[in-house]
């Protein structure tokens, strides 16, 4: 069985739908435009790894 973060983590317009969502809620706020790619890149780093998190810890026993 494929982990549940892998799925959405390889599907290309998953992630190309998330970076959209970070980058208008970055315009939104204010974040300066130089900027933005790293950390776009970030948050979505941070996704990924909450995502191994939260497999991990759902399909643990007792999880």
């Amino acid at each position: 069985m494929v982990p549940l973060h892998h799925v959405w983590t390889k599907r290309v317009n998953v992630r190309a739908r998330l970076r959209r969502s970070v980058k208008r809620v970055l315009r939104k706020y204010g974040y300066p435009p130089d900027k933005q790619k790293a950390a776009t890149e970030t948050v979505l780093r941070q996704a990924e790894l909450f995502g191994e998190h939260w497999t991990e810890s759902a399909l643990s026993p007792g999880g």
